[in-house]
């Protein structure tokens, strides 16, 4: 896939989540032509984003903070989403 459909991809993944734009916009400033291999990078940098909110999360809700785990939940399904379409 070229850059262009990569993210063209992602962007549709992302749908009307704030979050989701805000990622898809930050993976097109700093895509890699030059390595060949950005669907692998691009899925690699999701699954890392995945991890971390996926620890938030957790955090959120062992402190009783269920709407904030909620935030962080539907992050994690966009971010799923767009690993998905890669």
């Amino acid at each position: 896939m070229t850059k262009e459909e990569t993210i063209a991809k992602l962007r549709a993944a992302a749908g009307d989540s704030n979050y989701g734009k805000a990622v898809v916009d930050e993976f097109e400033a700093h895509f890699d032509d030059d390595a060949k291999k950005y669907g692998q990078t691009l899925a690699d940098r999701i699954d890392d984003r995945i991890g971390v909110i996926k620890g938030w999360a957790e955090k959120d809700e062992k402190e009783g903070k269920t709407l904030d785990a909620a935030v962080e939940q539907d992050k994690i399904a966009v971010l799923e989403a767009m690993k998905k379409a890669l």
